[in-house]
């Protein structure tokens, strides 16, 4: 039964400089600074099934997730989430961790997309470029329409410290089980920097 699969979720809070009329991160990322606007993504991921997910070359999971941008006000709920942990990207040894969510404001629909990139060149950063998301904001219902927007949010030192503790095994029915989810993910995540990082 799916029920018996082991599982995983957890949630990441991240956060940056951004800026609308960009299309470029680090661009939007220097003009957020200067306007003092920051975007916030609250993002709850999920995995069903640990093993299927492993086997999954794309890697993928559920996202649920909620955007605060500093002009609009409060957190816009999100909707069509997508999310994909270390999977190969487009270059020999990269792999890159996707986070998407469509939302609604003033009447309108806007898709956010971050992505953050680890390089097998640049091993002493792995800590900064897994918790670096590369962030741009669709004007439209998805990732084909124009940028509006554009910056760099980044999961911190306490929101690190928080992730880790509400991660939380699914359908565990012992505490072995628990030991056993927590170990499946462990391997693959850190397995995959392993192999991005240390193999030639």
């Amino acid at each position: 039964m799916p029920g018996d699969y082991l599982g995983l979720t957890f949630s990441e809070k991240m956060s940056g400089a951004f800026s609308l009329g960009e299309t470029d991160p680090q661009a939007g990322a220097n003009k957020g600074k200067k306007e003092n606007t920051t975007l916030t993504l609250q993002a709850t991921c999920t995995i069903d099934n640990l093993d299927a997910f492993v086997a999954d070359g794309n890697h993928a999971g559920k996202l649920d997730a909620s955007v605060q941008f500093t002009p609009w006000g409060g957190a816009i709920p999100g909707d069509k989430g997508k999310l994909n942990l270390l999977n190969p990207g487009p270059a020999r040894q990269e792999r890159t961790m996707v986070y998407e969510t469509r939302i609604s404001q003033g009447g309108k629909s806007y898709y956010f997309a971050g992505k953050k990139f680890v390089h097998h060149e640049h091993g002493p950063e792995v800590l900064k470029e897994t918790t670096t998301l590369y962030s741009v904001l669709h004007g439209g219902d998805d990732d084909t329409a124009p940028i509006v927007g554009a910056g760099i949010i980044i999961l911190g030192a306490a929101a690190i410290a928080d992730m880790m503790h509400n991660i939380k095994v699914l359908n565990a029915k012992s505490p072995f089980d628990t030991a056993r989810g927590m170990s499946k993910y462990l391997k693959f995540f850190m397995g995959s920097l392993w192999d991005t990082y240390i193999l030639p």
